[in-house]
């Protein structure tokens, strides 16, 4: 008798367009050769904002249950996937590579300009 195994690896795709978002609350920043995918969960009478980073092997979707108590208590929360996971651009041998945090520093500049 022989045993077989089966591997499943989930590989998120990338949305397409901006109609064919993952999440309603889905937004994109183009930096260089990088597309973040990243979130904005708005407080309704806003406290304060707070920047949510995953750590290896997760994404936005880990930050679902915190950030929606924070957004309810009035902080407006912006999750991010960091390139390489979740919905955000995956590295290639033709990616000019940066820091991540020239990245995020991009994307929080961007972000802190809006009205």
């Amino acid at each position: 008798m022989s045993l077989l195994l089966f591997f499943v690896l989930l590989v998120p795709v990338h949305a397409a367009s901006s109609e064919d978002l993952p999440y309603p609350d889905s937004q994109y920043f183009d930096y260089q050769d990088y597309r973040l995918h990243y979130r904005v969960m708005q407080a309704a009478e806003e406290k304060g904002q707070i920047l949510f980073l995953h750590g290896f092997a997760a994404s936005t979707y880990c930050w679902n249950g915190l950030a929606a108590i924070l957004t309810e208590n009035g902080y407006t929360c912006v999750l991010v996937d960091l390139p390489d996971f979740g919905f955000s651009s995956k590295e290639t041998d033709q990616t000019v590579r940066l820091p991540r945090e020239d990245i995020i520093h991009a994307l929080m500049t961007a972000l802190s300009d809006r009205p």
